[in-house]
């Protein structure tokens, strides 16, 4: 199983002023359209990160979603990265163990 996650808008990233941060998000999208129909293609599993706001009230709150140098992900960041990905996967067919907690 080939499961791919890429990045979120890099260009949503408080320290990347206009235009900088206008041109990265249009990059970012574009590569992300790329890793969609590669790996259509390919027939692997696509983690999509590239919008936090799929479910996730504090998108469009940088302080939640970044950490504080206002480029590197925060901790909402990271818990949603988690979801998205165990997620995925579960949808591939992979079974996660068991661990003593369950």
């Amino acid at each position: 199983m080939v499961v791919h996650i890429s990045s979120g808008d890099i260009g949503d990233a408080p320290i990347f002023l206009p235009p900088a941060g206008y041109v990265l998000s249009q990059r970012t999208k574009q590569y992300r359209e790329v890793f969609l129909e590669t790996n259509q293609e390919a027939g692997t599993h696509y983690v999509d990160i590239y919008h936090l706001e799929q479910g996730d009230t504090t998108a469009y709150d940088p302080t939640m979603i970044f950490a504080a140098d206002g480029l590197h992900p925060g901790k909402a960041s990271y818990h949603f990265w988690f979801d998205s990905i165990v997620a995925t996967m579960g949808q591939a067919g992979f079974e996660f163990p068991q661990t003593a907690d369950d």
